[in-house]
């Protein structure tokens, strides 16, 4: 499975869909020509972002089977969009659901930020472009002034950090990125939890799993 990440602020027009798909046809070949007999299967792609791009709507048959989840078509293999800014709240999702954007980036801050650590929490406020008031009020609830670690005044100040996928050195601790065999994967962990290895199915996967359409 290939899942793309777009975060708030990275472009979800027809270009990035096509190059998406033209990842998922590269990983396939190689599932492919990496087994005997070949693999004979359709590699599925997620695209994982905050609203559903008015664009798709005249170009592409969608259909909802659960809250911000879509099925695109016609297509020979399965194609999924997941509108984080329509997925509910559950601890399972947050894997996609920091994809939000807006008031519903601000809704899940508020939501997520007692369920983890205060690392975790720290790091979504850098990285992630809340609201001022969201972040300035999360900082004086989690953040620890005894914690030489913590900088307040530059969280408070940060910009968030766009186009985070193109970066190496960069990267926040909740975000992981794999590319692996022609797969790429973007997974969401506990800071202590990051791996370096690739994941093909991220946390969430099970719960959507049963609603996906066949």
């Amino acid at each position: 499975m290939l899942i793309e990440i777009k975060m708030a602020g990275d472009h979800v027009g027809i270009g990035e869909i096509k190059r998406a798909t033209l990842r998922r046809l590269a990983r396939e070949i190689e599932r492919i020509e990496e087994r005997e007999p070949p693999w004979m299967g359709e590699e599925p792609l997620w695209v994982v972002a905050p609203h559903l791009p008015s664009w798709l709507h005249s170009v592409r048959t969608l259909g909802r089977f659960a809250p911000g989840c879509y099925r695109v078509g016609p297509s020979p293999f399965q194609f999924l969009w997941l509108a984080a800014n329509e997925l509910p709240l559950r601890d399972e999702l947050v894997p996609f659901l920091v994809a939000r954007s807006g008031r519903a980036l601000d809704e899940l801050a508020r939501w997520v930020a007692p369920r983890r650590d205060v690392e975790w929490v720290i790091s979504i406020l850098e990285y992630l472009p809340m609201s001022q008031y969201t972040r300035e009020d999360l900082l004086r609830r989690f953040a620890r002034s005894d914690d030489p670690e913590i900088d307040p005044a530059g969280v408070q100040g940060a910009r968030p950090r766009r186009g985070t996928h193109t970066r190496r050195m960069q990267t926040p601790p909740w975000r992981s990125h794999a590319l692996h065999a022609g797969h790429r994967s973007s997974f969401w962990r506990r800071p202590s939890e990051v791996s370096r290895t690739a994941i093909v199915r991220p946390a969430g996967y099970s719960v959507l799993a049963h609603r996906t359409p066949t």
